[in-house]
């Protein structure tokens, strides 16, 4: 997915033969001007990809920037000016508004983990677990919000989970399998807490382990540390809440 295939597609879903509203009451050839006026505190994202749908619309709009992707924004600022076909401008206004709500949330609240993890050996990934059809946005919402992207999607990465050893049949057979999928040096794999971990290479290949249990408070209300003995090229991975995040300190990075 690309932005011109998504806009062309956002088009249709909203438009497809015209605002009829605004067909209704505003000439073809009337100009406007319009600001986008920031109404929450948090980080702004989508400003870039605002402008590409813009002009997908009309590239004769014009486009005054005043606020970079990433910035802290406060209730009130502006984060930029559009001059141009006042029925062009209220047709994209609501992918815009839609598209810039959804990304600056995202990059919001990785920012916030990020800063709570400042100084920890822990890094903010993304999943694949995104809207779809808009996981190009959203990833990139994570990166402004300091985030990392993992995989895009499942033709990037080898990454064994449970459902694939469930499905090989156990763990060892998972590990031990051709995985005749040529180009890859690394190979992930996820497993659950009462499986036995693999150790050691396969080939040529990499392989990077995951313990995947979510970080949360037991019974007794002590939080599961990650237990003893784990290889040093095992990688510790689990789900950021926010009464978890410095419990991440203590795992490997």
């Amino acid at each position: 997915m690309d932005i011109k295939e998504f806009v062309r597609l956002a088009i249709e879903e909203d438009i497809k033969d015209g605002d009829h509203s605004a067909l209704a009451c505003i000439p073809y050839d009337a100009i406007g001007k319009a600001k986008l006026l920031v109404k929450e505190d948090g980080i702004i994202a989508g400003i870039e990809i605002a402008k590409q749908i813009f002009q997908e619309f009309d590239n004769s709009i014009q486009f005054e920037q005043l606020i970079e992707d990433g910035s802290e924004v406060k209730y009130g600022d502006i984060a930029f000016y559009i001059n141009g076909n006042s029925q062009k401008i209220l047709g994209a206004e609501r992918l815009v508004l839609n598209v810039m709500q959804r990304m600056s949330a995202i990059a919001t609240l990785t920012k916030k983990y990020v800063n709570e993890l400042n100084g920890l050996k822990t890094k903010v990934l993304d999943t694949r677990k995104t809207t779809p059809l808009l996981r190009f946005l959203e990833k990139e919402a994570v990166l402004i919000g300091g985030g990392h992207n993992h995989r895009m999607g499942l033709y990037d990465m080898i990454m064994l989970k449970d459902n694939h050893i469930d499905f090989a049949g156990n763990i060892e057979i998972t590990r031990k399998g051709d995985m005749d999928v040529p180009g890859y040096e690394e190979v992930y794999m996820s497993y659950r807490v009462d499986e036995v971990p693999i150790k050691g290479k396969e080939g040529s290949r990499k392989v990077e382990e995951y313990e995947e249990f979510t970080a949360r408070p037991d019974e007794d209300g002590k939080m599961k540390d990650v237990e003893d003995g784990v290889p040093d090229d095992v990688i510790e991975e689990g789900t950021l809440f926010e009464d978890n995040m410095t419990d991440f300190n203590k795992w490997k990075n």
